[in-house]
This record gives C-alpha cells, sequence and structure tokens, in this order.
C-alpha cells in the first residue's frame, strides 16, 4: 500500500508509524515501571518494619540501662580515643617550620641533596655535599646554634675531604 501513495502520503504514513511505535514502547515502560513498584512494594513494607522493631528494640535497652544507672560511654571513649591521636599533632612542631629554620642556616658552599624528617621522635637528617670542609663546619655550627636543636651529630669521616665533600647531618629537634 505504500507504494501507490504519493510522496507527502508516504511521509504522513512513516510519521504515524514512527509514532504509534513511541506511544506503544512508552506505554510498554510505563507499565513496567508500575508492575516494578507493585512488586517492590512489599519489601519496602517489611523493611520499613524491620527498622521500626530494630528502633524499639534499641529504645527499650537504652530505657532497661537508664533503669538500671548504667550511662553509655562508649561514645565518649571512642571520642576520647580519637582525640588522644591529635594530641601529638597538636604537640609538635610542623615540619615546615624545623625545615624553614635549618634551610635559613645553609650557606652557598652547601648543597643539600636530601631532608628526612621524622615527626614523632622530631629527628631531621640533611645529606648532600660541601663545597669546602670549613663550609660544612660553619653550616653545621649554625645549625647547633638553632633554638630547639637538642642533639646535632656530624660523623667524623664527613671531614676528611677536603672538597666536595658529601655530609650527612642527623639533628634531634625540640621545640624551644
Amino acid at each position: 500500500m505504500i507504494n501507490i501513495l504519493p510522496q507527502e502520503g508516504r511521509v504522513l504514513a512513516r510519521k504515524e508509524y514512527l509514532l504509534r511505535i513511541l506511544t506503544v514502547s512508552m506505554l510498554a515502560a510505563a507499565l513496567i515501571a508500575i508492575v516494578c513498584c507493585a512488586l517492590l512494594f512489599p519489601s519496602y513494607l517489611i523493611a520499613n518494619g524491620a527498622r521500626q522493631d530494630a528502633l524499639a528494640e534499641a529504645s527499650r535497652l537504652e530505657e532497661a540501662k537508664v533503669k538500671r544507672g548504667e550511662t553509655t560511654t562508649a561514645p565518649l571513649t571512642l571520642a576520647k580515643a580519637q582525640l588522644a591521636l591529635f594530641a601529638p599533632l597538636a604537640s609538635s612542631t610542623p615540619p615546615s617550620v624545623v625545615l624553614a629554620l635549618l634551610l635559613t642556616k645553609r650557606n652557598s658552599g652547601i648543597s643539600i641533596s636530601v631532608i628526612q624528617y621524622d615527626s614523632s621522635s622530631g629527628k631531621v637528617t640533611i645529606s648532600g655535599i660541601s663545597a669546602t670542609r670549613d663550609s660544612l663546619l660553619s653550616f653545621f655550627e649554625s645549625i647547633k646554634a638553632i633554638p630547639g636543636v637538642g642533639n646535632a651529630n656530624l660523623p667524623v669521616n664527613d671531614l676528611a675531604k677536603n672538597v666536595d665533600a658529601p655530609f650527612s647531618i642527623s639533628i634531634k629537634y625540640t621545640a624551644p
């Protein structure tokens, strides 16, 4: 039949056909959504009833504890344990402050390649290369003069070379 229609009729028939297919598919999708909701509704009712039962049981247990004189200290104990984790952070010096202090003491003959900082112990290790032994000794003495540097250690073998000497200085830093 489509072959005997003029071009305008064919376009109109195709549009009607596509519109009918779209309408049927939308109705089928709506019907599927309604059926799915209908099938999920009993599950919702069961889950909601179980939640209500659990809430009622929890309130009953809480009332029984209050009657016996017990309090719920578990949340407070947990919060106290979590706050104890942050106590070392509040009392320690931030690494940026320690590193800034150490880097300001560096002279032109010192090339630092590695800085290691252990926040739990306050230990800082600085490694690098010194142009001369005198610049290394000057750097080491200026580090020892920083307030809060309790123990600075420069191994003797780091002073063996006079030029381009590799070094590793260990420092125990405590906040002044």
